[in-house]
């Protein structure tokens, strides 16, 4: 396993139309199978769904699926067989479903389903019972992803294309022509691959300036005869974009006694450890460039769009607290640290915490790269709470 995408999850979404092309449907499922496998060799954990396979009848008699899903699963199961998953003991996907879509599993996919979940292999997300809201599951799928590649589809992958955009998380579209299975949207992944070409930083917000060459690279007209290596070039690419942003919350006032130690902490410690994870490290102070004409509301911006957040409370400071606050109500994945001898208040005492030696950087380093590792896998304090209530609430 390579790992460039070691602790990350994408979800790969869409659909095609009964009367998209019929050499287009084959090529695209050929792309989605290969590229569950190289994200999977890359370390990454997929996000999809479960449900009925709709199929459009050809005029060559062989049925095409007209949704995706089905063909990603068929790629995880071949890996899970492999070699390469023997060397790891982590899940390889995440499946959100309802019961009524458990029912409505084909009976001759039933053996595929039937495998995965004895394997082990498989993170199953029930939404509440009696439930089937498509839009809940596109909810739930963003909550665990960090990015997203859309195929076809209309309305759905739309929405989902606005709900991770919002959190900050790369969408890359593919421009295959293969329409909706609801016949629904205002174009699909072909109309917001023409939007992610004009407006890259939108759909790459982490990414480099230079992507509009590689996005035009990206056309689907360009690897019609191969489709392991169109998944190979798109492979590439969310490798090079899928650098999930770390909203850093520290003391920011100069003056303040402890503020050289957190400072070099962060420089020394936070900064290039998350580097050389993979994350991009976003600290805003006064002296940072802003978007808008207030710098509060782009420190709330930046929480907003960052899917995991470092707060340090040394010394306690007022905005160091709102923003943990923050950042936990919004079901971030948080660390907290603090320097060693900080007496945190008792309302956070209960949250696990890396309190660091200004004297001991080496150990620092460990100790926050031990925490951190923990945490990517940990849910979420938003989460267990949810988790608590929704159990509690229907007993």
């Amino acid at each position: 396993m390579k790992g460039r995408l070691a602790n990350r999850a994408v979800q790969i979404s869409g659909s095609t139309s009964p009367s998209a092309d019929v050499n287009l449907v084959s090529f695209i499922h050929q792309v989605v199978k290969h590229l569950s496998k190289g994200l999977l060799d890359e370390g990454a954990t997929l996000v999809t769904i479960v449900g009925d396979e709709p199929k459009v009848q050809t005029k060559d008699g062989i049925p095409h699926s007209m949704v995706l899903y089905w063909s990603l699963l068929e790629s995880v199961l071949a890996f899970s067989s492999s070699s390469e998953c023997a060397k790891t003991n982590k899940s390889l996907v995440r499946v959100i479903c309802s019961e009524k879509s458990e029912r409505e599993i084909p009976i001759d996919r039933m053996k595929l389903w039937r495998q995965l979940i004895s394997s082990r292999l498989v993170i199953l997300e029930h939404i509440p019972p009696g439930w089937n809201s498509n839009s809940i599951k596109r909810h739930l799928q963003e909550r665990y992803s960090d990015a997203l590649v859309v195929i076809g589809g209309g309305a759905g992958v739309e929405e989902s294309t606005h709900l991770h955009l919002s959190h900050g998380k790369p969408v890359l579209p593919l421009d295959v022509p293969l329409g909706s299975s609801c016949e629904d949207g205002t174009g699909g992944a072909p109309e917001m691959f023409r939007w992610a070409r004009t407006n890259p930083t939108t759909f790459f917000p982490n990414a480099a300036k230079e992507l509009v060459a590689d996005l035009a690279h990206l056309k689907y007209e360009n690897h019609l005869e191969s489709p392991e290596e169109y998944a190979r070039q798109v492979l590439e690419f969310l490798c090079s974009v899928i650098k999930p942003q770390v909203f850093c919350g520290r003391m920011a006032a100069t003056d303040a006694n402890q503020f050289n130690a957190v400072d070099s902490f962060f420089k020394s410690v936070v900064s290039p450890t998350l580097l050389n994870m993979g994350y991009r490290p976003k600290e805003i102070t006064g002296e940072s460039p802003i978007r808008g004409p207030l710098l509060d509301i782009e420190i709330f911006r930046e929480m907003n769009r960052s899917p995991c957040s470092v707060v340090d409370l040394t010394g306690l400071r007022p905005n160091c607290l709102i923003e943990l606050g923050y950042v936990l109500g919004s079901g971030k994945k948080t660390i907290v640290t603090a320097m060693k001898g900080t007496e945190l208040p008792f309302d956070v005492k209960t949250i696990p915490c890396v309190f660091w030696d200004p004297n001991e950087p080496e150990k620092s380093i460990r100790e926050f790269t031990v925490a951190w590792t923990s945490m990517i896998d940990r849910l979420s304090l938003l989460e267990v709470n949810e988790s608590y209530v929704g159990i509690r609430g229907r007993l």
